[in-house]
């Protein structure tokens, strides 16, 4: 325990270390010598202490020195703000809040703000952001078909460049740097598929819309390439390391998921070369299963028949029952008729059919075609050859039907055959 404590101590140190030598070589471009960017890393804690406090007191009149030291009270010290807060001043992070010498109230300079969040960005993602940001505005700008020919060339280039430089870099963290450094490069290199995929995508909208950059758009898709590439080995040593070390926290989760899907058997079948497993066996013999099997075999339970049922005898008369509900079908359905009749004694269905749903207009065909096998209905259907089909209606296809009032000689015939 006490030796993987050591390690995740180790690992925040290399962490802090490699931040530090990022932070002096974004800031190299513009230092004076050597010494431009402080050894201290607290002082960028206070100054990001300061930021907050600006941001968070809404301080559109400034603040005085006595509040910026209280909000910095969790950073340090009051000595080690003072000393911090002299430099900012000198350095312009933080301007007085007019010219005046007397002035005791203080605003913070938006420049440094915007430091403060390239250096999160730094940070965080090692300065990859930035790839991700000039991809992401290179291909928003060909999609609104606002990008000119020039600005695609020179996105083309340095986004080349850039994904050339970090594959180089990956490699020599790999070939020739200890784990340390690995460890602290690991959060850095996570939207490499991404970082493909939108390479990707631009270089179709620039084969599409600017044919004469086809091959700058190639050779930066073959340095995307290189750079993916450069990942998977990077993560191809991490693992090995996390093997020989059986420490599983060198990746996160999401790693471990992409080797899984991607490995090889082989390739995951390594990390246990070294571990050493019983040989199966069985812990009991089969005599032994037998025998308890015989011994504890459950005894059959006795069937039991169950219980009759003795429904209560119905009220009433069952046939008048069904002759009743025969009398309110049919009278609904001469009501149906009748409607669709009117003061007519023949009418066409067919349209109305058309017009209604088809669960309302089975409903209505059902009660015509009923009425001509009920003698009770003086009703018989008239059925015509025809097929309507209309796509866009309620119902899409219809036959010609239509409803007209019984001939009397038919319904005295019907009534006479019943009786008889």
């Amino acid at each position: 325990m006490t030796g993987q404590m050591r390690f995740e101590h180790d690992d925040v140190i290399a962490v802090r270390e490699a931040f530090h030598r990022r932070l002096k070589a974004f800031a190299a471009p513009v230092a004076g010598d050597r010494g431009a960017v402080t050894e201290d890393l607290d002082q960028l804690e206070v100054a990001r202490a300061i930021h907050a406090a600006f941001g968070d007191h809404e301080a559109y009149g400034g603040l005085t020195r006595a509040e910026l030291a209280q909000s910095c009270a969790h950073v340090c010290g009051r000595p080690q703000f003072d000393r911090y807060f002299e430099l900012f001043l000198k350095m312009e992070l933080i301007e007085p809040f007019t010219q005046r010498d007397y002035e005791w109230r203080y605003v913070l300079n938006p420049a440094s703000s915007a430091a403060l969040l390239v250096f999160g960005r730094l940070e965080a993602s090692g300065g990859l952001q930035e790839l991700v940001t000039l991809l992401d505005a290179t291909y928003r700008e060909l999609e609104l078909g606002s990008a000119t020919s020039r600005a695609v060339a020179e996105a083309l280039v340095q986004a080349r460049r850039e994904f050339t430089i970090r594959s180089g870099h990956l490699r020599r963290l790999v070939r020739h740097r200890p784990l340390e450094e690995l460890i602290a490069e690991q959060r850095h290199h996570g939207d490499a598929k991404r970082l493909f995929t939108q390479a990707e995508r631009i270089v179709e909208r620039v084969n599409r819309d600017f044919g004469e950059h086809r091959r700058p758009a190639e050779r930066m898709a073959e340095a995307a390439l290189q750079y993916v590439n450069a990942v998977q080995e990077y993560m191809a040593r991490l693992l090995d390391q996390a093997a020989q070390r059986r420490d599983f926290t060198l990746l996160d989760a999401e790693a471990y998921l992409t080797a899984a899907i991607t490995g090889s058997p082989e390739a995951l079948a390594a990390v246990f070369d070294g571990i050493v497993f019983d040989p199966p066996r069985l812990h009991l013999s089969p005599h032994e299963v037998l025998r308890t099997i015989e011994t504890h075999q459950p005894r059959p339970r006795p069937r039991q028949r169950r219980p009759r049922r003795e429904d209560p005898l119905p009220e009433g008369d069952p046939v008048e029952e069904a002759a009743e509900r025969l009398r309110e079908y049919q009278a609904a359905r001469r009501a149906a008729i009748e409607a669709h009749l009117g003061s007519e004694d023949g009418v066409d269905l067919t349209e109305r059919l058309r017009g209604t749903p088809w669960r309302q207009a089975a409903r209505v065909i059902a009660d015509v075609l009923v009425s001509a096998t009920d003698p009770d209905l003086p009703f018989e259907p008239v059925l015509g050859d025809r097929l309507h089909v209309t796509a866009d209606a309620p119902t899409t296809y219809v036959s010609e039907l239509g409803v007209r009032a019984a001939e009397p000689e038919r319904a005295t015939t019907t009534q006479s055959d019943r009786d008889g």
